[in-house]
């Protein structure tokens, strides 16, 4: 199965590197290496995100955690989707 970015989601993982990188380039390419890895593991394994239970279809609407960041997906039947939904996580306990 292949991973399909929208422009949204491209433009999403391009601002959140710029931020990072403005902080910290080191930070910024761990962000980039872990993210990448994390997706290009869908390919093989679609259903490893958690399942968005508020979802109108929680099967195929999914949450993969890397680290401190979010990418929500959606598997289609032909390839697993990225929309626009690329963020970093926030603490529950907030």
């Amino acid at each position: 199965m292949k991973v399909v970015y929208t422009k949204e989601a491209i433009g999403d993982l391009e601002r959140l590197r710029a931020f990072l990188m403005a902080k910290s380039p080191m930070a910024a390419k761990k962000m980039a290496t872990n993210l990448r890895h994390g997706i290009n593991h869908l390919k093989r394994f679609p259903k490893m995100g958690l399942p968005v239970q508020r979802a109108p279809d929680p099967e195929r609407i999914r949450d993969l955690i890397k680290d401190d960041y979010v990418v929500r997906y959606l598997i289609q039947r032909e390839h697993i989707e990225v929309p626009n939904h690329v963020c970093m996580k926030c603490n529950d306990s907030l």
